[in-house]
């Protein structure tokens, strides 16, 4: 049965089901607000002063109904001053949050979970004082176990994110990448690219959210060359509002108005494009990684990042036939060094034969980023390659078609 209030968002959710989107609602299970309705009737299911061992006076509030509670906080920072911590030592915080849980599976196609470490039991006693009870194993085993489909997004950090995807979480934020992008450390982004394949299925990648600074205000123009890199990678990809039209200002998550911000055509027609391109695919696969690029001069490319996806079958006979459609092939090639980078990307030989087996004289490569498009001879391709010339940050994005 669904309740009258969510009535609203089951409609909104079958018109973006209607159309092939799932729905993602917030799910935040360390604290409620300091005046829910869920305090009145669940008063014995939030973290008491008594029970609380390593909160200074400041970090409780004193309720209506005679409790003094702590409030949701994490090890680092002093309470959030309009909301009450969960108690996550007493067996009926879980019990309740399957029960809420269970009534989201109606509504919507899976949860965004805030800090999602925060009910972890060794994060719990270091910010509390208590030992929790085990949380998300058998929280997402329920709720798995009625909604198989159901997604659990975890909004996670401090090295915690493997950890989570043990115990079910479809996806755990990658804010590791995102500080590495940041800091333009050309080695920490190519090594953490070369993490277990597993781990990186179930990331989610990003290099803006409502915590961190606008993409814009970080990466500047380039902003839209780190998106392109992200659009490559395994795992899930999140944008943040206004992203797309290249907004700068960051705006406080309380803030119920914001500035007007210009819209940057030349932003919001890149996200089109690539928007665009991300829908076409079907059953691209990845079948070239950090390979086959040379150097022209005296270059250091051993962290230069090349992905390429194809949806065409690559079996071992390569006078097979090859179906080459347009968009068959996608390339990308990002520099993460803080220099110019000069070389030349070849294609296997595998791939060229194929090309040539099906009949392509030229390939056009356009190019997302820039909107612009390449003419290449094959037998040019065969005997030099691609030339690449690329500056610090940037990166090209080739959707391949045939002449």
């Amino acid at each position: 049965m669904i309740a009258s209030g969510f009535a609203e968002i089951l409609n909104f959710r079958k018109k973006l089901n209607s159309i092939g989107k799932k729905l993602i609602l917030d799910f935040v299970p360390n604290h409620m607000s300091a005046d829910s309705v869920l305090i009145d009737g669940n008063p014995d299911l939030f973290l008491k002063k008594e029970s609380a061992k390593q909160s200074p006076d400041h970090n409780f509030y004193s309720h209506k109904n005679g409790n003094t509670y702590a409030h949701g906080r994490d090890p680092f920072f002093d309470g959030w001053t309009d909301t009450i911590q969960w108690d996550f030592s007493t067996p009926g915080t879980v019990q309740k949050h399957k029960e809420i849980l269970r009534a989201l599976c109606a509504i919507c196609d899976g949860v965004r979970c805030d800090m999602a470490m925060l009910p972890e039991e060794d994060v719990f006693f270091r910010t509390h004082g208590m030992r929790a009870l085990p949380y998300w194993v058998p929280l997402i085993k329920d709720i798995k176990s009625v909604s198989p489909d159901f997604l659990f997004i975890a909004e996670v950090y401090w090295g915690m994110e493997f950890e989570l995807q043990k115990k079910g979480f479809d996806y755990t934020y990658d804010k590791e990448l995102y500080d590495r992008l940041k800091t333009k450390n050309p080695e920490g982004i190519s090594g953490h690219l070369k993490a277990n394949l597993s781990f990186q299925e179930h990331s989610l990648r990003f290099i803006e959210n409502h915590d961190e600074d606008r993409a814009f205000h970080t990466f500047g123009p380039n902003s839209i060359f780190y998106f392109s890199l992200l659009c490559f990678l395994p795992g899930m990809v999140l944008f943040h509002d206004a992203q797309p039209e290249g907004a700068g200002i960051k705006l406080p998550v309380q803030l119920g108005r914001r500035l007007h911000e210009t819209v940057q055509k030349n932003i919001k027609e890149f996200y089109l494009r690539a928007f665009s391109q991300m829908q076409k695919r079907k059953k691209k696969k990845l079948i070239l990684e950090r390979s086959n690029l040379s150097a022209y001069g005296n270059y250091d490319l051993s962290n230069v990042i090349s992905f390429l996806l194809s949806d065409v079958e690559m079996s071992s006979d390569a006078s097979s036939e090859m179906n080459f459609q347009t968009d068959s092939f996608e390339l990308l090639i990002f520099n993460p060094y803080p220099q110019y980078i000069t070389g030349c990307f070849r294609f296997s030989e595998k791939i060229l034969t194929k090309m040539e087996t099906s009949g392509i004289v030229v390939v056009y490569f356009h190019d997302i980023p820039s909107n612009e498009t390449y003419k290449r001879e094959l037998f040019s391709l065969k005997k030099d390659g691609l030339f690449i010339q690329l500056a610090p940050g940037q990166a090209h994005w080739f959707s391949l078609k045939k002449g």
